[in-house]
């Protein structure tokens, strides 16, 4: 992905892209010619359309990259390979750089005679105050006294450096020749970037749609195994496309070991309204409905021993809190926004599910909202999860229209204490049944959030007053 990034962006290292080339080649190359053999997919029938030309420009783009220098990451300079008899840029500096090499072979040959030393090599040293210095002479001081008692030193030598025992110098045109050199190599670099990038942007050109296609394939064939392997596992079925809903033993997919299942069967277009106490698994089942219904008309399986779905035209959310403060949204207008989405497009194929709508403001305000699009929901004949601590309104919704709202709630159980009150322990079953939860159990969250037992206390109270 950062190879194909750094293509799009055409500044793609040599390392990478040749990692790039290699790996579409080697795609390209796995995918049948003979399409009927591919699963009957888009992406499939591109990617093989696409087949020939992929492996064509791919091999012609390695061949021009210098496999070496590309995996020592060496950059533009040496990537890129150019024959003798090209006239492009590149190969004309390179050939200049080969020239100015050879220009000071030739000179080293001639010193070599010169000195009556066969064996002499140029040589390089870095600092002082002249940074680096490249082809000088270096000669014992006792060597270099014998060369200039014989004339072959004379005043046209100049001293780079010298040490108590060495003595180096610059012979007679060789900073010409050294500085021709330096020339030929700017230009070379100069021209190695400008045709790096030319090949990229060129390979860009020529490659990304057909990449993206290749790529879209394996993505697919990637997912799809996936997929198959996934529906093998336990807890996991391949679900069936029906009228109404019907899942048995399901649950939220992100649950591991030893969590509870659940059963659930909905007429299509009818309406669940859920109740039940804080934490007490309300959302987790709403989401683990909605995520089968994705999951079953992606061709995915399902968490669960069963499942039979009908096919949707969309899922709307309404879930979690968020808020826009920059934009001037709080939460509850955030909410509202988004139930808006829902009550604006919703079809009798869609799947709604909205949870806890009209907290956020005024007990009443809250009730009249979430009550109001609950009926516009049932009347449309959407497929409905209304999650809510409004019981009466559930209750109500449920009586206005049996045939259409049934309720459940999440169960529970009270350890200790006379009542469902804060001197009991509330422990949360997670398991849907039918009816209505009595009541939320507020108190038994501030409890478990470490309230203080006096505010506790005088929060029982109140409610028992109100």
């Amino acid at each position: 992905d950062g190879a194909r990034a750094a293509l799009a962006a055409r500044r793609a290292r040599p390392s990478k892209l040749r990692e790039l080339l290699l790996g579409a080649r080697a795609v390209a190359d796995a995918l049948p010619e003979n399409i009927s053999s591919l699963p009957p997919a888009l992406a499939m029938s591109e990617a093989s359309g696409v087949r020939k030309d992929v492996l064509a420009k791919t091999n012609a783009a390695l061949e021009r990259l210098d496999a070496d220098a590309c995996a020592d990451d060496a950059g533009p300079a040496t990537a890129l390979l150019t024959a003798d008899d090209d006239d492009d840029a590149l190969a004309v500096a390179r050939r200049s750089c080969r020239d100015a090499d050879a220009a000071l072979d030739a000179k080293l040959k001639e010193l070599r005679v010169t000195l009556r030393k066969p064996a002499l090599q140029w040589t390089h040293i870095n600092g002082g105050a002249g940074g680096r210095q490249e082809f000088l002479i270096e000669a014992t001081r006792s060597e270099a006294e014998g060369f200039m008692r014989r004339g072959a030193i004379d005043d046209t030598w100049h001293v780079a450096s010298e040490t108590q025992k060495v003595r180096r110098f610059v012979a007679p045109g060789v900073s010409v020749l050294v500085s021709n050199r330096a020339v030929a190599v700017a230009e070379a670099d100069l021209a190695a970037d400008v045709a790096w990038r030319k090949f990229v942007a060129d390979l860009d050109d020529e490659l990304s749609a057909s990449l993206r296609k290749i790529f879209d394939a394996v993505a697919l064939i990637d997912a799809t195994r996936a997929l198959g392997r996934l529906g093998g596992e336990p807890g996991w079925c391949w679900p069936a496309l029906g009228q109404d809903l019907d899942l048995e033993a399901f649950a939220h997919p992100t649950l591991t070991g030893d969590m509870v299942t659940n059963d659930l069967k909905l007429d299509d277009g009818a309406c669940l309204v859920l109740t039940g106490p804080n934490a007490g698994g309300k959302s987790s089942v709403a989401r683990a409905v909605a995520l089968a219904s994705i999951y079953a008309q992606a061709g995915a399986p399902v968490f669960a021993k069963r499942a039979a779905l009908p096919l949707r035209d969309a899922v709307f959310t309404r879930m979690g809190a968020a808020d826009a403060l920059a934009a001037g949204r709080s939460t509850f207008l955030h909410e509202l926004e988004r139930a808006a989405v829902a009550l604006e497009h919703a079809t009798d194929k869609s799947l709604v599910v909205l949870d806890e709508l009209g907290r956020g403001t005024a007990t009443h305000d809250g009730v009249a909202v979430a009550g109001a699009a609950l009926d516009a929901l049932v009347a449309r004949g959407c497929a409905t999860i209304f999650v809510t601590h409004y019981h009466d309104l559930a209750a109500s919704a449920r009586a206005a229209r049996p045939g259409k709202v049934a309720t459940y709630r999440m169960a529970y159980a009270a350890v200790g204490g006379g009542t469902l009150d804060i001197e009991s322990e509330l422990v949360m079953l997670y398991k849907l049944v039918e009816g209505l939860a009595d009541e939320s159990f507020g108190l038994h969250a501030a409890k478990a959030a470490g309230l203080p037992d006096a505010v506790l206390r005088l929060a029982q109270a109140k409610r028992e007053a109100l």
